[in-house]
């Protein structure tokens, strides 16, 4: 059974995110993602045009983590800034 598009392509960026972080840039590659995936390296291709789309989707991921809880509608600057730094010890730290 074929996953839909949106959750195969969380599962691919997921998929080389790990591989970049435990292996290094030199394993990111189609065959590897697809390994890592359980699919094969031609169904990475149905989900992204390439892989500098793959890398865009990556870059995506991070700024959201980065992101994800900046406290916008807060009118102190120096809360914002330790809002957002407190969330990415968070992160970092999980």
């Amino acid at each position: 059974m074929r996953k839909p598009t949106a959750i195969r392509q969380r599962e691919i960026v997921d998929a080389a995110i790990r591989i970049i972080v435990d292996e290094g840039s030199r394993r990111f590659t189609a065959k590897n993602i697809a390994d890592e995936v359980g699919i094969t390296a031609g169904a990475i291709f149905r989900h992204f045009d390439t892989m500098d789309a793959i890398v865009d989707a990556i870059i995506e991921r991070m700024e959201e983590a980065l992101f994800a809880d900046m406290v916008a509608d807060d009118p102190d600057p120096l809360s914002r800034l330790e809002t957002f730094f407190r969330g990415r010890i968070r992160m970092l730290s999980d």
